[in-house]
């Protein structure tokens, strides 16, 4: 009888677990599809914004002198990936730099200039999306990050819901 009843208390504690990550799961994926929903949008508007601007009136293309170019080197991925970042340097202050693919940074010299996008003509960028408002435009990109995180984690406790016995 006791036997019976241990069985029956390990089974009610099985039960009770697989309801605590399923009700995990509901959460996660409920917060996933919130997240995404949010960058879905706000990458509109952003695609938006952009397609609206005008060339000579809302953003410029001006020649920009590259005086430095500096690697930063990151840590490669399983798969062999770098995530080596490029940048070009048009001043003399840190913070006076652009990110640049890896083509391009081979294809310029120092004391070269590259055409770059701007609206204030004092900070430049490589690519359309950084005459974007940056702030705005990170935490888009960091909500991405956090969208990639809450999937893993809702697979996490997707594989803990099927294999907990």
């Amino acid at each position: 009888m006791l036997h019976i009843l241990a069985v029956d208390h390990c089974e009610e504690d099985r039960i009770k677990k697989k309801r605590v990550y399923l009700i995990c799961l509901i959460v996660l994926s409920i917060c996933s599809a919130v997240i995404w929903i949010n960058v879905a949008v706000k990458s509109a508007e952003f695609d938006k914004k952009i397609e609206h601007m005008v060339f000579g009136k809302d953003y410029f293309i001006e020649d920009v002198t590259i005086v430095n170019k500096k690697i930063f080197y990151g840590n490669s991925t399983a798969m062999g990936v770098s995530s080596d970042t490029y940048f070009f340097y048009y001043g003399n202050d840190e913070h006076e730099k652009m990110e640049v693919p890896y083509d391009t940074y081979l294809q310029y010299a120092v004391g070269d200039k590259i055409q770059a996008y701007t609206v204030d003509h004092v900070s430049y960028g490589y690519e359309k999306e950084s005459i974007l408002p940056a702030k705005e435009h990170k935490c888009n990109e960091f909500m991405k990050f956090i969208g990639v995180l809450t999937g893993c984690c809702m697979i996490l406790v997707a594989l803990f819901y099927l294999l907990s016995r």
